[in-house]
């Protein structure tokens, strides 16, 4: 499209009237939407609470494997078997 045909689209678009916009009617939205900010976020808080809780409550997994990361076990190290006899 040209620039000249969206320009003159532009000037024919009708203006909305803004004069029934006032501080009352901002401040009033402005609180609707704090009120929503704080029941969204109370809902976060609760959600990650409980999965906290039930993240907490499980048993710990036993681990099957040494915990060595590197090498043998440590029972096969010569430092233990000497500690032994």
């Amino acid at each position: 499209m040209d620039l000249d045909n969206i320009v003159s689209r532009l000037v024919d678009v009708p203006v909305p009237d803004l004069s029934a916009i006032d501080g009352a009617t901002l401040a009033t939205r402005a609180r609707v939407e704090a009120n929503q900010s704080r029941k969204a976020f109370g809902a976060a808080m609760v959600a990650a609470l409980g999965i906290g809780v039930l993240g907490g409550l499980q048993a710990p997994a036993q681990a099957e494997t040494s915990l060595v990361a590197f090498g043998p076990s440590p029972s096969l190290t010569p430092l233990i078997a000497l500690g032994t006899e």
